[in-house]
């Protein structure tokens, strides 16, 4: 195991390279990362960023890799999928819980509704699911298959079909929570390892009960898959990476500019071009300077399109008119720690007005990064430069977490 810290100017950002290869992953409630199955296909690994540590966790029901996991309201994860490890088929939905530190199948909810009808067949047709806690408490599965579901794992669980969201699967295209109960939709082919690539999005909005209401916007000025895309502070998402046509392990068909969806406008605009080509096994995360890593690439021996380095992307908004680093308002204080429902309290260093908003901590791996999850606040009373922010009562919404 390597860990390789860096914190330059302030960053301090984390990258995590283990021997497992094509795991599950996600963000657990106190920030520590759980890291489920690949090439070691049912064993549960927890890090401890508070202490450097990795600790031994509990063995999953079932052999995954590629699979899915998404954190539910009482902290709980749900996995499901990943047939690329352990056996084909069968990769039935299981959770674990931290009160019992065990995971538990649901017999209820079987991988069968949210298969894709990839050629490669089962062995890549239950890859990388795209799952979120919505707001009714169920977790709502946006795809990667065009068929989309509702899936309850109260008791043995159960699977309810929702709306096609298209006449198309995505593989390897990329969803995330923009806002309160909407996910963002776009890219991907309908093939893990051949296809072309699709310049479509999606807006899907989850907070009507079980009923979905998905709707096309502005396309992507190219066709992309294997992107990646992270959820900014302004709500706007930066798409980078990926290929127009789907090559594994190759830096043909990349896509160097990446380009910025307005959720005001519907559209997307072209932004400054990468250095470096970010196709498969390349990654893109948000960091707390409100700045954007992208790394990696390839991880295929000794083949060309290995990039074991990374770049930093600079988003407009820290840009001021004049093309030079914007002046950024400064946090004095905040409240460390709340309660979905409570106040939180931020006092920063002008009293300009101010927007404010959530970003849930969040891992990513294969294009894929179910726990990103932007929650804007509502301002209720300010004293100067102090302002009061009101945190959603719903705990399906004020998912539980680092934020």
């Amino acid at each position: 195991i390597t860990t390789c810290k860096f914190d330059p100017s302030g960053l301090a950002a984390l990258i995590l390279t283990f021997g497992r290869f094509c795991p599950g992953t996600a963000t657990l409630s106190d920030g520590t990362i759980m890291i489920t199955g690949g090439a070691d296909s049912t064993t549960t690994t927890i890090y401890d960023w508070r202490d450097d540590s990795w600790n031994v966790g509990p063995k999953m029901k079932l052999a995954r890799g590629y699979h899915a996991m998404t954190v539910l309201s009482d902290g709980s994860v749900f996995t499901i999928g990943g047939s690329w490890h352990g056996g084909t088929g069968g990769k039935n939905g299981e959770i674990w819980h931290p009160s019992t530190n065990a995971w538990r199948l649901l017999s209820g909810v079987p991988v069968a509704p949210l298969l894709t009808a990839d050629t490669g067949g089962v062995y890549r047709s239950d890859n990388h699911c795209w799952l979120f806690t919505a707001p009714n408490g169920y977790i709502f599965h946006a795809g990667p298959s065009k068929q989309m579901n509702w899936i309850d794992v109260t008791g043995n669980g159960s699977v309810t079909p929702s709306v096609m969201r298209e006449s198309t699967d995505r593989m390897n295209g990329n969803a995330l929570m923009i806002d309160i109960g909407v996910v963002f939709v776009v890219g991907g082919a309908p093939n893990y390892d051949s296809g072309d690539g699709t310049k479509k999005a999606y807006l899907i909005d989850i907070n009507d009960g079980l009923d979905a209401v998905v709707r096309q916007v502005g396309d992507m000025e190219y066709p992309r898959t294997l992107s990646n895309s992270v959820v900014l502070p302004s709500g706007k998402v930066a798409v980078f990476g990926g290929q127009t046509t789907t090559l594994l392990f190759s830096d043909e068909h990349a896509v160097m500019a990446a380009e910025i969806f307005d959720l005001t406008t519907e559209t997307f605009t072209t932004m400054a071009p990468m250095k470096i080509p970010r196709t498969y096994h390349g990654t893109a995360i948000l960091m707390r300077d409100g700045r954007v890593m992208t790394a990696g690439g390839g991880l295929c021996g000794g083949c060309a399109a290995n990039h074991n380095d990374f770049e930093i992307f600079v988003p407009p908004y820290l840009i001021d008119s004049n093309g030079d680093l914007a002046l950024r308002p400064v946090i004095l204080s905040a409240t460390q720690a709340c309660s979905p429902g409570d106040l939180i309290t931020v006092t920063v260093d002008s009293s300009e007005d101010h927007d404010f908003e959530l970003l849930r901590v969040s891992t990513a791996t294969h294009a894929v990064n179910n726990d990103q999850r932007r929650i804007p606040l509502t301002v209720l009373r300010v004293n100067g430069a102090t302002f009061e922010l009101q945190v959603p009562s719903n705990r399906n919404v004020a998912l539980t977490g680092v934020y």
